[in-house]
């Protein structure tokens, strides 16, 4: 594993995140490696990690059935607080909810576009639509977590029974 990723995993010890690694979203998953009291000393850090590549955005995509894609962003587009930005073009509406890399002033977001004719049924749609947009974005994240939640208690009770 290169040095720069081993040092950015290493500073964010207990934490899911997502960083970027040779132009690609990395999401990992660390926790330190101590008894389950946590009474002892950590000794190690257990590190779960993936690329998520547009082979899983495409799954996701046919599942909810909706038109999503992973982009870069930059801050100057996005600030600190905002996490969730609309942009209006001429044919449709772009909506991008950003979740930060820990390693670079970049952002990797989930954007969802809407056609102009949805926005033209009236605010009551496009609200519905916009919801459903931030519905999918949460079950997003929360399966990626709750898939990399469950591989580190895996790995963790395996650890315990080889005692």
């Amino acid at each position: 594993m290169p040095e720069i990723v081993i040092s950015t995993i290493v500073g964010h010890k207990n934490e899911t995140n997502v960083m970027l690694h040779k132009g690609r979203p990395l999401i990992f998953s660390t926790k330190q490696i101590t008894t389950t009291d946590e009474t002892a000393p950590k000794k190690g850090l257990l590190v779960f990690a993936f690329y998520l590549d547009r082979d899983h955005v495409k799954e996701i995509q046919d599942r909810l059935e909706l038109d999503i894609e992973l982009v870069s962003v930059s801050e100057k587009f996005l600030s600190e607080e905002q996490s969730l930005q609309i942009y209006e073009h001429d044919t449709f509406k772009t909506v991008l909810f950003r979740y930060p890399y820990v390693n670079d002033p970049h952002s990797i977001a989930l954007q969802f576009r809407h056609p102009l004719d949805i926005i033209a049924l009236g605010k009551k749609t496009m609200r519905e639509v916009m919801v459903a947009s931030v519905i999918a974005f949460i079950v997003i994240s929360t399966i990626l977590y709750v898939y990399v939640k469950s591989m580190l208690d895996r790995v963790k009770n395996l650890s315990l029974k080889c005692r």
